[in-house]
């Protein structure tokens, strides 16, 4: 057992040098353990390999220290330097755990350079730790300010840096919403980092916060962290009185780790696709909005049609894909955003991924970006890369797209319309200062390539409504005469086997060019009726955008018992038959138009193909056929509208009029050429199934 024994400890022994810091002894001074998350710290220390002690001796290879260690305890610094033991700073740690390897210790090093290593004195270590200070763990306790006497004797901070942490410091950060304990305070470390986090995945959002109750001195420090999402829209909220700050600490960063798949340490570095994404919040930007300049958001046009038109639209025209239609699904603004205002860094990564998305989208290779390029390698094919980069965009940056499924990103028009809204925030100089400049003059090729994407100025719903050709439609007032006139005309005076259904509107409609082509034709009234006429509603589209044809190609079935020819009615309910309309909710459509007959007119009773020919032959415009029911009388149309004098309209029905052999059961009207026949109105109904 013995050599079992000894054959183990020699193997882990072995285990641990070969990790990055399998060599080293490491010391954390108390500040470390104060201020500092020490059980996170002494973990990942540990996972590289090192061995973490309290107490100082020769075997000791590094002290790890704080700013405040000069001044409250000089005398443990000044034994470490004596024995030779390298002093760094928190940032040395943290840098191996990114690089996986052991840092060099000359940019984290603190004491080294003075000559007199046992009279190290408060004064001297600041200065020597400001000198060392690292540039690359901007969040550690690694700097010590240079302070001056301002005026009144008031110590003024020179650092910028430090300036920064101190207006960190002041900065009131929102609790979540909801959230109970209104007394807290969300906990800001000596270093000026936030400890709140807000997390999102395209449409799935969670919020983490340490809190800080001045009320309660036995567990001032509590962990919260909140969830919501589509299907449940309520924040659920699950929270930990802890007590020490240490253990608050390390449940907040263990949450974010789970979360995200990255430590906290690394929560600035791009995020994973399929994680959550960290969003960074900048709080200070509703104090400084006065001093921001910001450009005017663009917001969608707003459609100009009456609401009922808009409905009406919505059914009637096809619903072709557009580029410009997404970009109309959510009007969101910078001063509404979902998840609060963003930093700059957010902003900036919101750029990158833009960038990425505009290169798949025009076949261009993504080189200048290595993390976009790994996640475009990754994704598989476009679609899957589009897909997959537009969720990481809109975990980024937050949308409120309400239950609406996002769009994916899939058009230079969809991209620019994110640039603008990007370029809306408020911080607009995302990267004008200290980042890469490669990525910076690769972000304003991106820039000029996108400038000659114009984002539309006309709502989609109103492009489509031009395309049909309207002068007029105009939908009635159902407290007016002419909307009474025209219910009363589609109901009791056209027999009691009238169609189960509602009326959702009347439209009085005039096609353009197609009044001046009636009345060219016909001249004054000769013989003309106001007759319905019933489609499918896939036709009418082509209907007002053309007029009625004689057997169009893009119509199935069209009539030719009497010919072909325009097949109008006098009862409605013989039209509405074709509008094929029969499940309770569906939507039809009914026209009602008046039409040149002529005077005489071809009469049958039985159904002839070549009636169209003998009409011609004969030299009249229409063919009328006798049903078995039909109207008792005929009266002027005046009374729906005036531009309807002399037009004939049926009045009440007589029922059977003994019209033996009839073939139909309503009396049907046929022209044999699209100028007889004029669009007035137009009625929306709903089969009440």
């Amino acid at each position: 057992m013995a050599l079992k024994k000894d054959a183990t400890s020699t193997s882990s022994a072995s285990r641990a040098k070969s990790k990055p810091l399998g060599d080293c002894k490491i010391v954390f001074s108390t500040s470390v353990r104060k201020q500092q998350n020490e059980w996170a710290i002494k973990r990942k220390a540990r996972g590289l390999g090192a061995k973490v002690v309290r107490a100082i001796s020769a075997a000791v290879t590094h002290l790890v220290v704080t700013p405040v260690d000069p001044k409250e305890n000089p005398s443990r610094l000044s034994k470490a330097v004596a024995l030779g033991i390298r002093v760094v700073t928190v940032g040395w740690i943290l840098k191996c755990v990114t690089d996986k390897a052991k840092a060099p210790e000359e940019k984290f090093l603190v004491g080294a350079e003075l000559s007199d290593k046992t009279g190290l004195t408060p004064s001297r270590f600041a200065n020597s730790l400001k000198r060392a200070r690292s540039p690359d763990a901007k969040a550690d306790l690694n700097s010590v300010s240079k302070k001056r006497k301002g005026d009144g004797g008031v110590e003024a901070v020179d650092d910028p840096e430090v300036k920064d942490k101190e207006e960190a410091v002041k900065v009131q950060v929102p609790l979540i919403e909801g959230c109970p304990h209104t007394d807290s305070a969300v906990y800001i470390d000596p270093n000026g980092v936030i400890f709140d986090a807000t997390l999102n995945k395209v449409d799935i959002k969670g919020h983490r916060q340490i809190l800080v109750d001045p009320t309660d001195p036995k567990y001032p420090y509590r962990f919260y962290r909140t969830s919501t999402s589509e299907v449940y829209p309520d924040s659920s909220w699950t929270g930990f009185p802890l007590g020490p700050l240490s253990y608050a600490l390390d449940k907040f960063e263990r949450y974010f780790e789970m979360d995200t798949g990255l430590e906290w340490s690394n929560r600035h570095i791009f995020p994973s696709p399929g994680q959550f994404a960290f969003v960074e919040h900048d709080y200070g930007a509703a104090s400084d909005e006065k001093k921001e300049s910001k450009t005017r958001v663009w917001s969608p046009p707003q459609c100009t049609l009456d609401p009922a038109v808009q409905e009406l639209a919505k059914v009637i025209l096809s619903d072709e894909p557009s580029d410009h239609d997404p970009i109309f699904e959510s009007n969101y603004e910078p001063e509404n955003m979902p998840l609060g205002r963003l930093s700059k860094r957010t902003v900036a990564l919101g750029f990158r991924i833009l960038r990425g998305i505009h290169a798949v989208i025009v076949s261009l290779p993504v080189r200048s970006d290595s993390e976009i390029a790994d996640v475009v390698n990754k994704a598989g094919t476009k679609d899957e890369t589009l897909l997959t980069l537009s969720n990481l965009f809109y975990s980024v940056i937050p949308h409120n797209f309400g239950a609406r499924r996002p769009h994916v990103i899939a058009s230079k028009l969809l991209v620019q319309r994110e640039i603008v809204f990007l370029n809306s925030l408020p911080h607009q100089d995302v990267f004008s200062n200290d980042e890469d400049r490669v990525r910076y003059a690769s972000y304003l090729k991106f820039m000029n390539q996108m400038s000659d994407v114009e984002l539309p100025d006309i709502h989609p719903l109103d492009r489509k409504y031009q395309r049909l050709n309207l002068d007029e439609m105009t939908l009635l007032s159902p407290a007016s005469a002419e909307y009474s006139e025209l219910i009363d005309y589609l109901g009791t005076r056209s027999s009691k086997t009238n169609p189960n259904h509602l009326v959702k509107g009347i439209f009085r409609i005039e096609r353009r060019g197609e009044k001046d082509r009636f009345i060219q034709r016909h001249g004054e009234k000769s013989c003309q009726c106001l007759l319905w006429h019933g489609s499918r509603v896939g036709n009418f589209e082509g209907i007002l955008k053309d007029g009625l044809h004689i057997a169009p190609s893009w119509v199935p079935n069209t009539g030719t018992c009497f010919g072909e020819g325009i097949y109008l009615a006098d009862a409605s309910c013989k039209s509405a038959k074709y509008c094929n309309f029969q499940n309770a909710g569906e939507d039809g459509f009914l026209l009602l138009c008046q039409a040149e007959l002529g005077n005489p007119r071809q009469t049958l009773i039985h159904p002839d193909s070549k009636a169209g020919d003998r009409a011609k032959a004969q030299g009249v415009l229409s063919t009328e056929v006798h049903g078995t029911n039909g109207p008792a009388e005929w009266k002027d149309a005046a009374c729906v509208h005036p531009s309807l004098k002399g037009v004939h309209m049926a009045g009440l029905f007589a029922g059977y009029t003994k019209r033996d052999g009839a073939y139909l059961n309503f009396n049907e009207y046929v022209c044999y050429n699209v100028a007889q026949v004029r669009l007035r109105y137009l009625f929306h109904l709903v089969s009440r199934g």
